[in-house]
């Protein structure tokens, strides 16, 4: 093929090979590349293209579950990506900096079934994790439960931007009976069980839900309560400066007659079942 320019052909060679070489510049498979776009420039990276996609996912994974067993938030900063974030199968969430606030307490893990896909910049990973230690105030559920992971390539480094665990996390229902309290005589704050004289007797229930971050008011209690947290957890500020967070699973007996406020710390809502044990003309709840 003649591919000299010759007369009139000279300026359409040119042109084609122009537009030939910007193709070239803003070409998906060029590394590094950048162009402009209403003066915004877009850089685009190009990862490397993996031999071995599935033995990589597994490292890769296995870097995030080891990083959360030794409770390495220096490492989990860089490993994590800034768009990172996490989804429970409880409906709850996180971002980057929430989630490290609050890192899952891991004791033990193994991972199997893993199968990866790469496009691009981008390795979805979906795999089976046993895992042996507690999330969201919650002990995980024994056995292999799915998870499903992204990792994008930021030029230099695999890192983790999105994953979302599939199993409720919550333990298999067996026969028996599960303590909440045994024996209780005092409460948080240390004073000692007494239960209203002088009048009827009577015992009261309700289930508060409250959304992360919502309070309960400022308020006291009259009479003997004891709280039991399903789900989430609650920090509660008692005078004095006291503050105590409780999780999900933990049961208490609230403080009597001292002002206090809960928030719901997250993440997610907190679910508290509350046991009033009071006595006719005596208020359960004071609001102050």
């Amino acid at each position: 093929m003649d591919i000299t320019a010759r007369g009139s052909r000279a300026p359409l060679l040119i042109a084609a090979a122009a537009i030939l070489g910007l193709a070239a510049i803003v070409s998906p498979a060029q590394a590094g590349s950048a162009t402009s776009t209403n003066n915004a420039v877009v850089t685009i990276v190009r990862a490397p293209k993996l031999k071995d996609v599935t033995g990589t996912a597994t490292v890769l994974a296995t870097r995030f579950l080891s990083l959360l067993e030794q409770n390495n938030v220096r490492g989990l900063k860089s490993f994590l990506s800034p768009a990172f974030q996490l989804q429970r199968a409880d409906g709850s969430y996180a971002a980057k900096t929430a989630y490290l606030g609050s890192l899952p307490h891991i004791t033990a893990f193994t991972i199997s079934d893993v199968t990866a896909t790469q496009a691009g910049a981008a390795l979805v990973v979906s795999y089976k994790a046993d895992i042996e230690g507690v999330t969201n105030g919650k002990p995980y559920a024994p056995g292999p439960a799915p998870r499903l992971s992204t990792f994008t390539w930021n030029g230099k480094i695999w890192q983790l931007t999105s994953h979302a665990n599939f199993n409720a996390l919550e333990a298999p229902l067996v026969a028996g009976s599960v303590p909440l309290l045994t024996k209780a005589r005092n409460t948080v704050l240390d004073q000692l069980l007494v239960y209203p004289t002088g009048s009827q007797a009577e015992v009261s229930s309700t289930i508060l839900t409250l959304n992360e971050g919502s309070e309960t008011g400022w308020h006291r209690h009259d009479a003997p309560m004891m709280a039991y947290i399903m789900q989430g957890s609650v920090t509660v500020t008692y005078d004095g400066g006291v503050v105590k967070t409780y999780r999900a699973g933990e049961a208490i007996l609230e403080a009597v007659g001292t002002r206090h406020n809960g928030v719901s710390s997250g993440p997610g809502p907190v679910v508290i079942l509350v046991v009033n044990f009071g006595a006719e003309g005596v208020a359960n709840s004071v609001k102050l």
